[in-house]
């Protein structure tokens, strides 16, 4: 495969900082932990990955306020990028991994956690269709995931089981701000 910016080279993902066992862990690289989340093996992969983040990560900063939505961002990156190595390891098979898509999902399950236990903040029918819909992209991911054995599901389910956790976390300390429909004057 030819290296190019919008389509590098596994030789270049790994050079710029993909997950890669045997320098992750083998040669104590655990930053690629975090720079792996930034890189991506085409432009479909960045475009999907961050229209996804756009489409659900908005919301979810609108309840947790910029500081805890991105430190959601990057703890449930992290640890879907440690879940990928660490399936890897067991796997015996050593594996390249880039991508944001563990860390979208984590941003999806926080959500839809917190959507699951603070019921009090939601219109009922909006939440049922958004707890819905988000099941769908979830069970869609895990399914492409399954189906294409170039996906890294490690990854998908490492964040999204760390943005339940998050959402959990979370959950109890939002609090909306309700706008005043009258005016001040």
């Amino acid at each position: 495969m030819s290296q190019s910016f919008t389509e590098p080279s596994v030789e270049a993902l790994v050079k710029w900082g993909a997950n890669f066992v045997p320098l992750t862990f083998g040669h104590a690289e655990v930053w690629r932990l975090v720079t792996s989340i930034f890189l991506h093996g085409n432009w479909l992969h960045i475009l999907v990955n961050m229209y996804s983040l756009f489409a659900v990560g908005t919301i979810l900063e609108t309840f947790c306020g910029e500081k805890k939505y991105l430190l959601i961002y990057f703890l449930t990156g992290i640890l879907a990028s440690f879940a990928s190595a660490a399936y890897s390891l067991i796997r015996i098979k050593p594996t390249i991994s880039v991508g944001a898509s563990g860390a979208v999902l984590g941003v999806y399950a926080t959500l839809l956690t917190i959507m699951y236990v603070r019921k009090d903040i939601f219109i009922p029918k909006a939440r049922r269709d958004m707890l819905r819909n988000g099941a769908l992209f979830v069970g869609y991911n895990l399914f492409i995931g399954i189906m294409v054995p170039e996906i890294d599901n490690a990854a998908h389910v490492g964040g999204f089981l760390s943005g339940i956790v998050a959402g959990f976390l979370v959950a109890p300390s939002i609090r909306l701000q309700v706008q005043s429909l009258s005016s001040d004057s």
